[in-house]
């Protein structure tokens, strides 16, 4: 009788326990690969955000060039250095549209108004988004519905921003809304001021040695939805560029224009910060860009935003 060869079935599969073996080894890997995954993205994100502040540095040199003076910090009507630039970052069709810079009448006057609809130049110019005012590591979103004291002033769809110009090496908690401080602003010892325009030749401790630009990071905790308030100690941390409502109130100032005489990160609305681990971006007098730690000396920093107090700055 011939033998009968039976044949063996080859197996197709996986077991129930190689498979979570499987499935571990890939969560371990990805577990690994995660973080390294995450640093390259905000290495890019840095360097973006470096790229956009050297573009507004060259900016305002080019500004310089064509003017002999850099644009003045603020002005009474609204308007910000950050508008005065327009031209100078390939915007000029939205420099140009905006007719009326002075005051006015209505909504002429203001640069937004109680319905926060867009019908002014002016508004529109706030609520269009301009990447190279805002770093891509910053937890902000693209609008925010801003609204004055009182609630009559109003655009709905501001563009939050990430950059201030500095007017200050000393001081600078002026987030109050005092009119006295309008002196203050207007005699600033930094290259910005309220209503002045400076030159090169005014900071004589050196461009390479001031401050010009710097990177804020608005506190969404303390941004407000409903109304814009004076800052410290019990208000709001908001950043825009272009324009705001009439400067005289110094909340305003103050969104537009930072300070070296307070800590990096701080909660003072003139203070320099970022998202970015261990410290923040700032643009020289020279066009520059350096990475600040927050754990730089005080003093070092307080004289960084004088143009002119003739202090030595050590290695920084």
């Amino acid at each position: 009788m011939p033998l009968v060869q039976v044949k063996k079935t080859s197996r197709t599969g996986f077991t129930l326990i190689e498979l979570l073996v499987v499935i571990a080894i890939i969560a371990v890997l990805i577990a690994l690969l995660l973080p390294a995954v995450q640093q390259a993205r905000e290495a890019a994100r840095r360097s973006q955000c470096k790229n956009n502040l050297k573009q507004v540095a060259l900016a305002l040199h080019n500004y310089h060039e064509t003017h002999s003076v850099f644009p003045f910090g603020g002005a009474r009507e609204g308007s910000a250095w950050s508008a005065m630039i327009l031209p100078q970052i390939e915007m000029g069709n939205v420099y140009n549209a905006i007719n009326s810079w002075g005051e006015g009448s209505g909504d002429i006057k203001n640069w937004g108004n109680s319905a926060g609809t867009n019908i002014e130049a002016k508004t529109r110019a706030c609520e269009t988004v301009m990447q190279v005012f805002r770093c891509p590591s910053a937890a902000i979103p693209t609008n925010l519905d801003e609204r004055g004291i009182g609630g009559g002033y109003r655009i709905a769809r501001r563009v939050p921003a990430s950059y201030i110009a500095n007017a200050f090496g000393t001081g600078g908690d002026l987030d109050d809304d005092a009119g006295s401080a309008l002196n203050v602003w207007n005699s600033s010892d930094g290259i910005f001021a309220f209503e002045k325009s400076r030159q090169f030749r005014d900071v004589t401790d050196g461009l390479s040695n001031t401050v010009m630009l710097g990177e804020v990071l608005p506190n969404l905790a303390r941004t407000s939805t409903t109304v814009d308030e004076p800052v410290w100690p019990n208000g709001i941390q908001d950043h825009w560029y272009v324009g705001g409502d009439d400067y005289d109130d110094i909340c305003d100032l103050s969104e537009m224009m930072g300070s070296t005489g307070v800590i990096i990160n701080s909660l003072a609305e003139t203070a320099y910060g970022s998202q970015h681990e261990g410290g923040t971006h700032v643009a020289l007098g020279d066009g520059s860009v350096r990475f600040i730690s927050e754990n730089i000396n005080s003093a070092t920093w307080s004289y960084l935003g004088s143009r002119a107090d003739g202090n030595a700055i050590g290695e920084f």
